[in-house]
């Protein structure tokens, strides 16, 4: 059975980025949103992209594959790459437990890459990417 398991995977991350000092030494956690963020956000923040679901299956394993990206948004290249090696070291190799929300399972988080570009016409906002993958089983 596919069981789609964005919803909890996506509060297990944002929970789990707003309690790492390194990631909140950069962007306040008040400011590490879901997909749905404030209208004009105070900047610098963080915003969870929306993911890519697909089943994952195996013998005696029903579980999904996530795909998706964690965006950072600060007024200089130096502090959103800064903000996406946080994340990136919070991430990558994660095991978060999701028995909370509901699902007898865990996501393992692996950083499968990322970037840091020029957000718009604005010189001095930034915009970091980091591409995640997150197996539920």
């Amino acid at each position: 059975m596919a069981r789609d398991s964005s919803i909890p995977v996506r509060k297990a991350i944002l929970r789990h980025l707003k309690t790492d000092g390194a990631v909140t030494a950069v962007v306040p956690a008040a400011r590490i949103y879901p997909p749905q963020r404030p209208a004009k956000p105070t900047w610098p923040f963080v915003l969870y992209g929306v993911t890519i679901y697909a089943p994952l299956r195996a013998s005696c394993l029903d579980g999904a594959t996530l795909t998706g990206a964690i965006h950072s948004f600060l007024k200089s290249e130096e502090g959103a790459a800064a903000a996406g090696a946080a994340i990136s070291q919070s991430l990558d190799g994660a095991e978060l437990d999701l028995t909370g929300a509901g699902y007898p399972a865990r996501a393992s988080i692996v950083v499968t890459g990322g970037r840091t570009i020029q957000d718009g016409d604005e010189g001095d906002a930034w915009h970091g990417i980091v591409d995640i993958r997150a197996d539920v089983a």
